[in-house]
């Protein structure tokens, strides 16, 4: 079995750097002796780094001989391999554009075009492209991967 972080580590490292470089303005206001400023500032803050956090350590992703997984805190959804229909690579749908490549696990054929993270549930399961989650998916997956240039 292999875990994957639902994003990418490049997205954790800027989560973390936004918790601390933000961590600036409690601080002085703290410092200040600012009631105002603590109380504004302090929990905006507080609950920014808990969202994004969460985003970014509290969802998985977890590939094994028995299928894919994904797992956050409060939910948990999972497809066997017998259940998978398609895999593929798309760019996740942010408006009118496309966005960050992301790997699929579908149990319907023909789902690449619109993906979004809204569609993560019984019958469809995203993260973000790793080449070494491709090197995994292989192990347990003979047929096509979409949208995979297999050079």
């Amino acid at each position: 079995m292999k875990s994957f972080p639902f994003v990418s580590s490049g997205t954790q490292i800027l989560a973390i750097t936004f918790a601390i470089i933000s961590s600036i303005l409690p601080i002085v206001a703290i410092f200040a002796g600012s009631t105002l400023g603590v109380l504004i500032f302090l929990p905006i803050w507080i609950i920014s780094c808990i969202i994004i956090l969460y985003n970014c350590f509290g969802k998985k992703i977890e590939i094994d001989e028995y299928g894919v997984r994904f797992i956050a805190i409060y939910k948990k959804h999972e497809l066997i391999w017998s259940e998978i229909k398609e895999i593929g690579i798309s760019n996740l749908f942010v408006g009118y554009r496309g966005g960050a490549p992301v790997i699929y696990f579908s149990t319907q054929y023909n789902v690449g075009n619109y993906i979004s993270t809204e569609m993560i549930g019984d019958n469809l399961i995203l993260m973000r492209y790793r080449k070494s989650a491709i090197k995994e998916i292989r192990k347990y997956w003979p047929s096509d991967i979409f949208g995979y240039n297999q050079k």
